[in-house]
């Protein structure tokens, strides 16, 4: 991966031209790798409450769950700037239980990776380091063979909502998690699109709230409906029972069934 500049801790900017990050590619037998990456999440979430006084705004995956992704055809790759570790970007894929979590509609398990996480710490952000590592995720993917991404944002990380929403994500649902509440978005990998226009970060989110409410109150509407139809044909049903009840036959038809009653006993046998 090549950047062009890093933001150092003391605010000033060194352009660096064709500098080329070292890239490692984990694997389930890695575990000093590994607990660096668990070291990494810890370290930039931290970073994240102290500079924006944000809290929960994602799950820290453990060494035993990182390791899963691995073994189960997941990639995760950690960067490393002069032996300093950047960041790290995580794509999980064959995991039925992580994709119905997200309970995306209309695409099928089989064709969809899941965007794990793409963290970077402070100092390099602005150098479109995120938007590099998302880019070789969903190169990745499409090397899998899957068609979408799916990945979930807290409405409170600025950084990682823009880099979805600017690189042709769509919000499409929202949900409590264990991490707090997430927008969930999907991307098609396949089909181009050009980048949205640039908007206010807390515009983006009010449009995104906006956009979730319409279409669940669209799902209540259209539910509201296949309810009232089923109620209009069961009182249809009731109403043609009460006919057919208090019709000739029907009353000759439940007086002969009433005959057939046995008579109740006279003594009750308690036991």
């Amino acid at each position: 991966m090549f950047i062009h500049k890093i933001n150092h801790p003391n605010g000033t900017v060194e352009n660096i031209e064709d500098t080329q990050l070292e890239e490692r590619i984990l694997t389930a037998e890695d575990k000093e790798e590994i607990q660096r990456l668990v070291d990494l999440q810890y370290f930039v979430t931290e970073e994240l409450e102290q500079k924006d006084n944000l809290q929960q705004i994602w799950g820290i995956y453990t060494a035993e769950k990182i390791e899963e992704i691995l073994n189960n055809g997941g990639v995760i790759k950690n960067y490393y700037y002069e032996g300093d570790i950047v960041g790290s970007s995580q794509l999980i894929v064959n995991d039925r239980e992580e994709f119905d979590d997200y309970g995306v509609k209309g695409i099928s398990f089989s064709e969809t990776a899941v965007n794990g996480g793409v963290i970077l710490k402070s100092k390099y952000w602005g150098n479109g380091l995120q938007r590099q590592m998302s880019q070789e995720l969903e190169e990745t993917a499409l090397g899998k063979g899957c068609k979408y991404m799916i990945a979930t944002v807290s409405p409170k990380n600025k950084w990682s909502f823009e880099n979805l929403y600017y690189t042709g994500y769509d919000i499409v649902d929202g949900h409590d998690m264990a991490k707090g509440f997430r927008f969930v978005a999907v991307k098609d990998l396949v089909k181009k699109r050009e980048e949205p226009a640039k908007k206010d970060f807390n515009v983006l989110v009010s449009e995104s709230y906006e956009r979730l409410v319409s279409a669940k109150n669209a799902e209540n509407s259209d539910l509201k409906e296949k309810n009232e139809r089923l109620l209009s044909r069961f009182k249809r049903v009731l109403k043609f029972a009460e006919a057919v009840k208090n019709s000739v036959v029907g009353k000759l038809f439940f007086k002969k069934k009433i005959k057939e009653l046995p008579e109740p006993s006279d003594s009750f046998d308690e036991r």
